[in-house]
């Protein structure tokens, strides 16, 4: 499902096939960057029972969540057996140390993402090659408002003072290490490595990132719980019926965090179940199948996931919109991304991101926790 859809049938106006190689597009109104928007998906999301049609390699085994998985060049490639290329086996490893160690035993030739913690250790090693990628990661959380209480953003502010975000940023991931482009963020579009990355366009750095404040935290947790008892009471007084029982102990607000298969994912979501019960909130994990990264239910309150944006221009809508990775049902937050849509100038398509920057950053829409980049 194209999310990105409906800004492109605003800008077509007509189509045309000209011949096998050439297509005639022509818009009904200037856009800064028209190309973005039949651009793939960037974002992450369930994986797909069967292989993509295109590539050079394709997997042999049927079982996407399989431990070990080979791939071969397609038959399609007619060069193939000139070029003699070879089989590729994927192996998962459950821990990162494991990676490592086959690694250097040479049991294994490439690592796909190295854990932030050992960048600095295998930098050192001279037999091997440590590489950037050229996008960074944004780690975020995204609530489920099935959940009464995450309709509220006082309730989803509470959250975000009450995670360590600097403690599991520096400490647990990095490991008391410093990596290039390594931050806790404000909001969901990407710093960019670093400030001359013309990447970092989408993102206001006016707005800071808050601070922890746990007890900031509970108050709010506490003031989201009378908002919620206020709610239940209108809505008793307008079906007519008689007042609730006040109970002498309430029950725990019990959230289920649902994240993706990797150390990074576990190691973070770990850390944020002993940080949110000083909130008084009781956390249950739901670690996802390997190749997973939302849940195929409605079972969870928050998500641990990874969006990586290629175009922020065009990637806001694909997480923030209604039908995005986010799901969100607000009418400023739609309004800015029809501006965003329809912007024919760069400072224009500025102006509509820093405004949704400050609407998420207002509202929690999301709950933003930090950049990492990726090595391999």
């Amino acid at each position: 499902e194209a999310v990105g859809i409906p800004a492109w049938a605003r800008l077509l106006e007509r189509l045309d096939i000209e011949n096998a190689n050439r297509l005639r597009v022509d818009l009904r109104f200037p856009h800064v960057l028209p190309e973005s928007l039949i651009s793939g998906h960037v974002l992450p999301r369930v994986a797909d029972s069967l292989p993509p049609a295109d590539g050079l390699y394709a997997p042999l085994d049927a079982d996407p969540q399989a431990r070990e998985r080979r791939y071969a060049v397609r038959p399609s490639f007619r060069d193939a057996a000139e070029r003699n290329w070879p089989e590729i086996v994927e192996q998962v490893y459950d821990s990162h140390l494991d990676a490592v160690t086959a690694l250097q035993r040479s049991d294994i030739d490439v690592i796909e993402q190295v854990f932030p913690a050992d960048v600095p250790r295998l930098r050192g090693d001279s037999n091997l090659i440590v590489d950037r990628y050229q996008l960074p990661v944004q780690h975020l959380l995204v609530p489920n408002r099935r959940n009464v209480l995450m309709k509220f953003p006082a309730f989803r502010r509470a959250l975000l003072y009450g995670i360590n975000r600097d403690m599991i940023l520096n400490q647990v991931l990095l490991g008391g290490a410093s990596l290039e482009g390594a931050a806790l963020t404000s909001g969901p579009f990407p710093l960019g490595i670093d400030e001359s990355d013309p990447l970092n366009y989408a993102y206001d750095f006016r707005l800071e990132p808050l601070p922890y404040e746990p007890r900031l935290g509970q108050a709010l947790v506490g003031l989201s719980k009378i908002q919620f008892k206020d709610q239940l009471e209108a809505e008793r007084v307008a079906r007519g019926e008689a007042a609730a029982v006040e109970t002498a102990e309430e029950p725990p607000i019990r959230l289920v965090l649902a994240y993706p298969h990797g150390d990074v994912p576990r190691l973070a979501c770990d850390a944020m179940v002993k940080q949110l019960k000083q909130l008084g909130i009781e956390v249950v994990l739901r670690p996802l199948p390997l190749g997973e990264t939302r849940p195929a239910d409605d079972d969870w309150d928050l998500l641990f996931t990874e969006v990586v944006m290629v175009e922020p221009l065009t990637d806001a809508r694909r997480l923030l919109s209604e039908r995005g990775l986010a799901r969100i049902d607000l009418a400023p937050i739609d309004l800015a991304l029809r501006r965003l849509d329809t912007a024919e100038s760069w400072s224009r398509a500025r102006r509509a991101l820093y405004e949704l920057h400050l609407l998420v950053y207002n509202d929690v829409s999301v709950i933003p926790l930090w950049q990492l980049p990726v090595y391999q």
